[in-house]
């Protein structure tokens, strides 16, 4: 088992561009299918993960099937049109960026850091090549496999996740998932 889950780790790598960091050989089980989910998040279609387009239709029910092999049940929110709310998975990138229509530059190429694993929890940090920003993942582990159960995202990898400096704390400016009660409120009425 452990060797196939390597396996396709590294197929899915060399398909899809993603770094992986590290030998995976030196990882362990749990952080081998903590980090294969990461894989696969970055390995899907943004498209469809983002935007719910599946063919050139939009279908929120699909999204939101997709966007359940990746989050955990308890935190998968859906607006006032059925379409599910999902991480902030590449900070610099726009609307337009992740569809293949209207995207002029590609998205940064992952670099998934050595998950961390403690128990039946892990936190995976993603980093991009050319690209300032980063992604740090907490997942669990549920009855169907790791699941994220929150994020924290931001465009100054550069600085200190922990800084002190006021000037570097002004700058550094997070995103959270899932998002506060006042902004699930904000999108469940928008529109």
């Amino acid at each position: 088992m452990r060797n196939i889950s390597v396996l396709i780790s590294l197929v899915i790598s060399i398909f899809s561009g993603i770094s992986l960091n590290a030998n995976s050989e030196s990882f362990n089980e749990d952080q081998q299918s903590a980090r294969a989910l990461i894989v696969k998040l970055y390995s899907t279609d943004t498209d469809k993960l983002i935007n719910a387009n599946f063919g050139g239709k939009y279908i929120p029910t699909k999204h939101c099937q997709l966007v359940g092999e990746f989050l955990a049940k308890e935190i998968i929110l859906k607006d006032n049109q059925g379409f599910c709310l999902t991480p902030d998975i590449y900070p610099t990138a726009g609307p337009e960026d992740y569809s293949k229509e209207t995207s002029f530059n590609p998205l940064p190429k992952p670099i998934i850091k050595m998950p961390v694993v403690k128990d039946n929890l892990a936190e995976v940090l993603v980093l991009f090549k050319h690209d300032p920003s980063r992604v740090r993942f907490y997942l669990k582990n549920t009855p169907d496999g790791w699941r994220i159960y929150k994020s924290r995202s931001d465009t100054s990898a550069d600085i200190p996740e922990n800084t002190k400096n006021p000037d570097d704390m002004r700058a550094l400016v997070f995103t959270y998932f899932p998002p506060s009660a006042d902004e699930i409120e904000r999108v469940k009425h928008s529109k």
